[in-house]
């Protein structure tokens, strides 16, 4: 049988955070990510959150969930 890529967390410290809590944000602006990276950020890349660990990173889009990653940090709470 095939192996299958399952997507997770960029992070290396993250244990848990699998397909189900790490996905890409539809509104970064929510989670508080600052105006010039958004601004900055290449039109073929997006941001990704782990809702287990809080880590966000930027990926390009053509890439697997967590491949790839450029961290962007940690992140205490959503703003909105």
């Amino acid at each position: 049988m095939a192996k299958t890529y399952v997507g997770r967390c960029a992070s290396a410290r993250c244990s848990g955070g699998t397909t189900g809590s790490s996905y890409v944000l539809m509104r970064p602006e929510r989670y508080g990510i600052p105006a010039e990276i958004l601004q900055d950020l290449p039109d073929d890349e997006e941001i990704c959150y782990c809702g287990w660990c809080r880590f966000v990173w930027h990926q390009p889009k053509a890439a697997k969930l967590g491949v790839d990653a450029v961290s962007l940090g940690y992140i205490d709470e959503e703003s909105g």
